[in-house]
C-alpha cells in the first residue's frame, strides 16, 4: 500500500517491480491520479478493494522515472518552476490558500513573460513532428493535472495511449483562450489546441526547455516515454 500524493506514487512505482499489484491511498495536495481513476479516500473502501482482483492500468516510463499524469512544457512547467521558488506559497498553505499562488503565477506568465517551448517529437511509427515556440505542450497519460484541471477529456490510464496537446498562443488573447478551453472543458471544439494520440514517443532538443512531470521540474535533453502495465486495487 502506498500513501502520498502523485509525486510520491510516481517515485515508489519507479522502484516497485511492475508485476507487484499495489493499493493507493491519496493524501497529497493535488491527487490528480486518484481523481482520474475515481479512487475514494476511504480506508474501508481501500481494504475491500484488496479482496478483489487488481485492475490493469498503463503508466509511462522514461530514463529517470515514470509519468502518471502528464509531461508538460511551456506554460505549465514555467508556472510550477516559479511557484516552487516563491516563499508566498508556504505562507498561503498555512491558511489552505496554496492554490492561489498558482493562479497569481499563471497571470504573471500570461501577461509579463510567456513561456514558449520548442521541441522535436518522434513517434513509434518513425514520424517526426517539429514544434516551435509552443505556449502549451502536454503529453497526458491521464485526465487531469494541476489539481483537477482537465488535460484531455478522454485521457485515461486504462488505455495504452498518450494524448499529445499543443497550442502556439501567439497573442495574449489566444493564450487566454487556450487556458479557458482547458478550464471550461471545450478542448475538442477549440481551433487553437491541437491533439494527437500516440503509444510511445521520444522528445528531443530539450536543452533550453523546462520540463515538468507530475508536478516536478526535471532536467533532460531527451525523453523517451514507453508504456508499462501496472496493477492497482480499485
Amino acid at each position: 500500500m502506498i500513501l502520498g500524493g502523485d509525486g510520491t506514487l510516481s517515485k515508489v512505482l519507479y522502484y516497485l517491480p511492475a508485476d507487484i499489484p499495489f493499493a493507493y491511498y491519496p493524501v497529497g495536495s493535488g491527487n490528480d491520479f486518484a481523481r482520474a481513476l475515481g479512487l475514494k479516500k476511504e480506508l474501508t473502501h481501500l481494504i475491500e478493494s484488496t479482496k478483489q482482483a487488481p485492475k490493469e492500468i498503463t503508466v509511462y516510463t522514461y530514463q529517470n522515472g515514470l509519468v502518471l499524469n502528464s509531461l508538460d512544457l511551456g506554460f505549465a512547467s514555467w508556472v510550477i518552476n516559479h511557484v516552487e521558488q516563491y516563499q508566498l506559497k508556504a505562507k498561503l498553505n498555512k491558511y489552505h490558500l496554496g492554490k492561489l499562488t498558482y493562479i497569481l503565477t499563471a497571470i504573471q506568465c500570461l501577461i509579463k513573460k510567456p513561456a514558449f517551448a520548442s521541441l522535436c517529437l518522434e513517434t513509434e511509427a518513425g514520424e517526426v513532428l517539429e514544434l516551435r515556440n509552443q505556449f502549451f505542450f502536454s503529453l497526458a497519460n491521464n485526465t487531469y493535472f494541476g489539481s483537477g484541471v482537465m488535460i484531455w477529456p478522454h485521457g485515461t490510464a486504462y488505455l495504452e495511449q498518450l494524448d499529445c496537446m499543443y497550442a502556439k498562443g501567439e497573442t495574449l488573447w489566444e493564450r487566454v483562450l487556450v487556458l479557458l478551453s482547458l478550464v471550461l472543458k471545450v478542448h475538442e471544439h477549440f481551433p487553437y489546441l491541437q491533439h494527437h494520440p500516440y503509444k510511445s514517443v521520444t522528445i528531443k532538443n530539450l536543452e533550453k526547455s523546462l520540463i515538468e512531470i507530475d508536478g516536478e521540474i526535471v532536467s533532460l535533453d531527451e525523453v523517451t516515454l514507453i508504456p508499462q502495465k501496472r496493477y492497482i486495487y480499485l
